[in-house]
């Protein structure tokens, strides 16, 4: 956590590793409304939704190839997903 004065001095030591990935993560992205919720992506051909308060991945979708970008809906319910190849999945990770 990121104090409100702002940092005085470097951060060397993390406070929370997120496992799960088995290749190179290539995103990442904040959930827009819902705290301490993430998804990620990587070459492992899968994106991960982070429940960050425990450090566990609540969701694994895998798909054919890498995706390359995703974004949540500005509502926060849906999150869209650019898979290698023009492919675009939108998913509701709830489902």
């Amino acid at each position: 956590m990121i104090p409100e004065e702002g940092l005085t001095e470097h951060i060397k030591d993390d406070d929370m590793s997120l496992v799960g990935h088995t290749k190179k993560a290539l995103s990442v992205r904040w959930h827009n409304s819902v705290e301490n919720l993430l998804a990620s992506s990587a070459i492992d051909n899968t994106v991960r939704v982070w429940d960050v308060s425990c450090g566990k991945a609540a969701f694994t979708f895998s798909f054919a190839n890498c995706a390359t970008s995703m974004q949540w809906n500005p509502k926060g319910n849906l999150l869209g997903v650019m898979i290698k190849g023009s492919v675009m999945s939108l998913f509701d990770p709830r489902n």
